[in-house]
């Protein structure tokens, strides 16, 4: 008698369960990695959110068109309202409120930006003190605390 070569009911139910095996196993690694992918850009959200309030904060303590440099609030030396006002009219607003950093742009009375920097900002005090040489920046961005002093 000849022997027929093919595949068979039981050696297709065993590549099945092979197959399924091997999908189930790329499945939770692929999960693995995803997961922690996540967590990572979790974490560097902050960093990412602060640069890019320092890149708008130095800009305007840097600026030879800086004119002045007042606190906005209760307090003429320390709150959490900052506003630089330039030669040329405009002046840069950066408030803390509902657990945003803004960034405000004016000229003259006209807003012609208004930019959230930062979310799940949170302080203890006052995140700007300004003693008329040097600001003294002081927040958390989620969780994580933010400091540093800028020469005025």
């Amino acid at each position: 008698m000849k022997q027929e070569r093919g595949i068979t009911i039981t050696s297709l139910v065993i590549y099945i369960i092979g197959l399924i095996v091997v999908i189930g196993m790329v499945g939770s690694f692929s999960g693995y990695f995803f997961k922690n992918t996540d967590e990572i850009s979790a974490q560097n959200s902050s960093k990412e959110e602060y640069t890019s309030f320092l890149a708008f904060f130095t800009k305007d303590t840097n600026s030879e068109e800086l004119n002045s440099v007042e606190i906005i609030g209760t307090s003429t030396t320390s709150g959490n309202h900052l506003k630089f006002t330039f030669l040329n009219g405009e002046s840069h607003e950066y408030t803390i409120e509902n657990e945003k950093l803004s960034y405000i742009e004016k000229t003259g009375d006209t807003l012609t930006k208004n930019i959230i920097l930062c979310t799940n900002v949170t302080i203890n005090g006052n995140a700007f003190k300004y003693d008329g040489t040097k600001i003294l920046v002081n927040f958390n961005i989620n969780e994580q605390e933010f400091s540093n002093t800028f020469y005025v």
